[in-house]
């Protein structure tokens, strides 16, 4: 019945999410708030955000938001990808006020929120998106006039693997384990999945990706972006390597 969407990344901050800049001032009963983000998911079609602020220095002086986006002073402007889709936006903010009643939590509690929202972002959203790719590599096999069993073999192992890690937290989470820094792991496995398939789909249908107007070549511009899409692959790779594998900073 309604549709949100995640104010975190911006056009200085995007992996680098505690680098934002987007600024909340306290005034009366309310806060003013001046910014902007981008690669918003879908905003033009949201009825409210969760917008992160910030309110001091540091990821303590980060502060979440739950705002309508029909208040006064937001600008959507959608942008549209080389694929041919405006799924992405930029949203500007200048001089909106929230009620000091929607900060979700106290001041300096957003990291914390972005933290426990993430790891769904990371995993449970894409459930979907995992059947999608299956029901692809299918239609694959089909069109394929030589398939290669080596070049789709890797494509399946890729999905599968995938498919396997994706059922371990399905069941995690239903048992009511919290998600946490595992969820990396799922988004790496779907990267590395969605753009094995793309790239053996432009080797056993040739010109297909460069020549043909047809939905292949949509899915595997956006393929591309898989890798970036809700947290770099390095970024996953880094938290994988200091938060579950315990191997420092450097």
């Amino acid at each position: 019945r309604e549709q949100w969407c995640q104010g975190f990344s911006e056009p200085g901050s995007g992996s680098d999410l505690a680098s934002l800049t987007t600024r909340a001032a306290p005034h009366g009963d309310d806060w003013i708030v001046n910014g902007q983000k981008v690669w918003t998911s879908y905003a033009q079609y949201s009825t409210r955000c969760i917008l992160l602020t910030r309110t001091a220095p540091g990821h303590d002086g980060i502060t979440a938001f739950f705002l309508d986006l029909d208040t006064p002073g937001i600008t959507i402007r959608p942008l549209r990808t080389m694929h041919g889709v405006d799924e992405f936006c930029e949203v500007y903010f200048d001089d909106v006020v929230i009620p000091a009643a929607r900060m979700l939590g106290k001041p300096g509690d957003g990291w914390r929120l972005a933290m426990d929202l993430l790891p769904y972002e990371r995993s449970t959203c894409f459930w979907q998106r995992i059947a999608y790719l299956y029901a692809r590599f299918d239609e694959l096999i089909a069109e394929a006039s030589e398939p290669d069993e080596y070049e789709l073999g890797a494509a399946y192992l890729a999905l599968h693997t995938l498919r396997c890690r994706s059922r371990n937290t399905q069941h995690r989470f239903a048992d009511g384990e919290p998600l946490g820094p595992q969820t990396s792991i799922d988004k790496v496995l779907l990267a590395t999945a969605e753009q094995r398939l793309y790239d053996t789909v432009r080797d056993l249908l040739p010109g297909t990706i460069e020549l043909d107007d047809t939905p292949w070549r949509s899915e595997y511009l956006y393929s591309r972006a898989a890798t970036i899409y809700g947290g770099t692959a390095e970024i996953q790779r880094n938290i994988i390597a200091r938060r579950l594998l315990d191997l420092g900073k450097e």
